[in-house]
């Protein structure tokens, strides 16, 4: 398990999950260019912030942890976080199985505000350092009090 690679993500939904992720990526980088020459090190290596804008991940899944408790927060009789996002046991790994009822759409913009808030201030700076560290206790802001998806 690292950043990068923190969690397999399965079910009906995980295309849903891919395109808010890709148009959440796309929004990102279009208010932060600087975001593109981002180099993340994890485990020696250098990764690009793309590769960390995909449902897989811990950064990504923290912040739609985020979107979904402020969308839960306006509407909690339709976003129902239980329901969608299960965590099953294979082996010693835990997959997350997502089954999301929901337009694409509607995810987007809370899903940009979840890496805004669940991120480093340093990211955002287009000043900043070009190489940041992937450590597991960086991006763990909201697993460090309950796990991800709970209520």
């Amino acid at each position: 398990m690292s950043i990068l690679h923190y969690s397999e993500v399965t079910g009906p939904s995980r295309a849903l999950l891919d395109d808010a992720f890709a148009a959440t990526f796309y929004r990102l980088v279009s208010r932060f260019p600087h975001l593109t020459r981002f180099r993340f090190s994890e485990d020696g290596q250098d990764v690009v912030f793309e590769e960390y804008v995909r449902p897989e991940s811990l950064i990504a899944l923290t912040a739609l942890d985020m979107a979904l408790r402020l969308m839960r927060r306006i509407n909690p009789g339709r976003i129902r976080v239980d329901q969608w996002l299960n965590w099953e046991k294979r082996g010693t790994e835990h997959v997350l199985h997502v089954t999301m009822d929901i337009p694409v759409f509607w995810l987007v913009p809370p899903l940009e505000l979840g890496f805004y808030l669940t991120s480093p201030l340093e990211l955002w700076k287009p000043s900043a350092q070009k190489h940041f560290s992937a450590r597991e206790e960086t991006w763990n802001v909201i697993t460090q009090s309950r796990t991800l998806f709970s209520a």
